[in-house]
């Protein structure tokens, strides 16, 4: 039996937590992210190299580490209208005001980058 076996089960596990939490009350995104993480795990099952199953853990580590900070559900409210559901850990970063007395660069053709020979 493999020594990375606990980690990649512990991984695997994490994954369906943070899509459960991610896709709460939303079936069919919820049934695509179950089938899309077992499929991953399924096509990489044959994968027997001590070095590469520690960077495909790192992987899947960085992808539900992904899903859990950067990943907002939206759901529909009313029409034309979504509410945000943004959850404990996801990511929020500072935003600065907009300053209406900025002065911005104005908008004009792009610059030809290659002219052709005469």
């Amino acid at each position: 039996m493999s020594k990375y076996r606990k980690e990649v089960l512990a991984i695997f596990k994490q994954l369906h937590v943070t899509r459960q939490k991610l896709f709460q009350g939303d079936e069919p995104n919820l049934a695509k992210a179950r089938a899309k993480i077992n499929e991953e795990f399924k096509n990489h099952k044959i994968v027997k190299s001590e070095d590469e199953i520690p960077e495909l853990i790192d992987v899947a580590k960085q992808v539900e580490h992904f899903y859990r900070t950067q990943v907002v559900q939206a759901v529909q409210v009313g029409e034309n209208k979504h509410r945000l559901v943004i959850r404990e850990d996801t990511e929020k970063l500072d935003n600065k005001e907009f300053d209406e007395k900025a002065k911005l660069p104005k908008q004009g053709r792009a610059k030809q980058c290659c002219k052709k020979p005469e």
